[in-house]
């Protein structure tokens, strides 16, 4: 006879936004049980209430974040090897700053070339407007910031490809 769930165990992880418990606590078994594996918790991305993109923004993390963890691990032995002393930070997508050991478990906020560019636009224009557009055009792709009365203006997605449908990606 199958077991029966308590009307409260509904959603315990479709409302990881809300109360992350149970998403860590599967994450944490994966990390035991096969740690060489790249696990993400689409709480730790964003807590937000939508779960499509929640879920979106979490496959996001987990195709990218194999790659950008190693590319970030042997960025970091690098700069040891050379006698590095200095702190390594990574541009966040909302243009804060964080460590490598964040970045590595959060790869889908290092989308940080606009955002880099955008703080970077704001603290070069508040010396003689208050309003400016950042413009960044790559060999692929093309992405627009404003500054509007000296603040930079964030939004709390994206949508990465191409063109649409596209992956909507949430930042925290």
């Amino acid at each position: 006879m199958p077991s029966r769930r308590r009307a409260g165990d509904r959603g315990l992880v479709l409302h990881s936004y809300r109360n992350p418990a149970h998403e860590q606590r599967a994450k944490a078994i994966i990390a035991q049980s096969h740690p060489q594996l790249f696990a993400t918790a689409s709480h730790e991305l964003s807590q937000e209430y939508r779960e499509f993109e929640r879920t979106s923004t979490a496959a996001a993390n987990a195709y990218v974040g194999p790659r950008v963890r190693r590319y970030l691990g042997e960025m970091g032995e690098h700069l040891d090897a050379a006698g590095f002393d200095g702190d390594f930070l990574i541009v966040q997508s909302t243009g804060g700053l964080f460590g490598v050991e964040e970045a590595q478990s959060s790869c889908s906020k290092c989308w940080s070339r606009t955002a880099a560019g955008v703080i970077g636009t704001r603290r070069c224009a508040t010396a003689w407007a208050q309003a400016a557009i950042a413009f960044d055009m790559g060999g692929t792709t093309a992405k627009a910031g404003v500054i509007h009365d000296g603040d930079v203006l964030m939004t709390g997605s994206a949508l990465i490809g191409a063109t649409p449908p596209g992956c909507p990606c949430k930042s925290r």
